[in-house]
Order: C-alpha cells, then structure tokens, then sequence
C-alpha cells in the first residue's frame, strides 16, 4: 500500500452500494486523490455521493464527461451488470481499462461486453473505506493489471494473482 493516490485520469465508478461506497471513501481519504476526476454513476442518492459531490465529484455524468475516462469501475450487483455498463460502454475512450469488484462474472464475459478493452478484476474487503483493505487481482493482460493497481494501492494491499479461479479462495 501506497501513502499516496498515484493514478492520474479521469475515474468513472458504476455503482455507489455498500462496496463502491466504501472505495469512494477509501479515495477521499487518500493524500492526492482529486475527487474532480472521479465520476459515479448511481440511481441513488448515498452518504458516500453525497460526500463525494462535496469534494468535487460528479454524481450522474453526461455521456461528453465521460469522453476521458481512463479506468471505469463496475461496483454494481451482478445481476445488472450488464443493463448498467451498456451506456457507459459506448462512450469511453477504445483505450480505457475496465476494473470489476463483481462477485462471479468473469473476466470474458466483460471483456466481450467492453470490445475487447483491458480488463482487471479485483475482490477488495471493505476495508478499503479505512485505508486498510486488502485486494486480489486478476488482470487480462498488464496495461489493466498497472492501472487497477494504481486505483486501489493508496487504500489496500494488492495481491496480484496468476489464475482468475484464485480470486474466489483469496476473499
């Protein structure tokens, strides 16, 4: 784990619940997060949008905010995934990293929903909102593996893994 927030690009999060709640504030606490470079995409209104929204944030982007995401979080229950992505999926950059916190849905599968863009998932605890999260990974190739690390070092220690079928056993 890092003292500091090291990626520098826009980040879009689909999904402020219980898991990306506590990213959200895992980030704000982070020395060198800029909240003005975080995008959430979220039907409803969380303590974690809210304090986010103070901070800087965008709650809700237009698809012309989105022109210059460089990581997309999926935070989202599995069982909508893809109902979630579909708009967002069409209007980041082709060179954008795709990052998923979803139990169960493999790596392929997003893949194939994202055209082919770079795909990492990760199973953090939510211990992430206190800085002291841990976090297995599973990259599809190493542009995702680099750019999901630098998201979640500054508030948990990444374990990067060798088989996505580790992801489950590591949690």
């Amino acid at each position: 784990m890092t003292d500091a927030f090291t990626l520098d690009t826009d980040i879009a999060l689909i999904g402020c619940g219980r898991l990306g709640s506590a990213l959200v504030e895992g980030w704000l606490a982070t020395p060198g997060f800029k909240a003005s470079r975080l995008f959430i995409i979220e039907q409803y209104e969380t303590p974690a949008t809210e304090q986010a929204k103070s901070a800087g944030a965008t709650i809700n982007p237009s698809a012309d905010q989105l022109k210059n995401v460089g990581i997309l979080l999926l935070a989202i229950k599995p069982a909508v995934w893809r109902e979630a992505l579909e708009p967002v999926a069409t209007v980041i950059p082709k060179d954008a990293v795709v990052a998923s916190v979803m139990a169960g849905v493999r790596l392929d599968d997003i893949q194939k929903a994202v055209d082919g863009r770079p795909v990492a998932r990760l199973m953090p605890t939510t211990a992430v909102a206190q800085r002291q999260g841990v976090a297995g990974l599973y990259a599809s190739e190493s542009k995702a593996q680099t750019m999901a690390t630098a998201l979640f070092e500054g508030m948990a220690d990444v374990v990067p893994l060798e088989a996505e079928d580790l992801l489950d056993p590591a949690t």
